[in-house]
């Protein structure tokens, strides 16, 4: 598979900008999933093709694994992407993004990405020690704010796209 120059430079930025935010340490980045959708977003439809959040998640888990230690955070990060690019891919929405559609994409690709971080985190590898009433709330609050977060990156990317 040849990369093109466009897609590992606007994987490359928006995945940075994904692990900034990443940075804020849990529960508190839950908070700012909005952003991290945004920017996951932002790549998909700029880049319009399968691949564009996934290769965004790879450099983004790739730095969150070596700044953590924990490469689990790198296979979190790639079901994201992966789930969200199939998820764009199976709504055919790449040509002209539905803001409804894109938003439902990136909400299941958050729910599933939290089900299996809870399954890995807390039950599988026991890092953490939370009940799943709590963690419940944040992979719902996050699913929100994924939602809130890929409708803004379709407004913004039909704005500017005019231009």
């Amino acid at each position: 598979m040849r990369l093109s120059s466009r897609l590992v430079a606007v994987s490359a930025v928006f995945g940075v900008l994904v692990f900034m935010v990443e940075l804020i340490p849990p529960p508190t980045s839950r908070f700012f999933q909005v952003f991290t959708a945004l920017f996951i977003t932002l790549a998909a439809v700029i880049l319009q093709r399968l691949g564009g959040a996934t290769f965004t998640c790879l450099i983004a888990g790739l730095l969150d694994a070596i700044y953590t230690g924990m490469p689990i955070a790198f296979l979190l990060f790639v079901m994201r992407g992966v789930s969200f690019d199939l998820a764009l891919q199976a709504s055919s929405t790449w040509t002209t993004p539905s803001t409804i559609k894109v938003s439902v994409c990136s909400i299941l690709s958050s729910l599933m990405t939290g089900l299996v971080a809870y399954w890995a985190i807390v039950e599988w590898l026991s890092i953490m020690d939370v009940g799943i009433e709590i963690f419940v709330f944040f992979i719902v609050m996050s699913a929100v704010l994924s939602g809130i977060g890929a409708v803004i990156a379709v407004k913004l990317w039909q704005r500017f796209s005019k231009l």
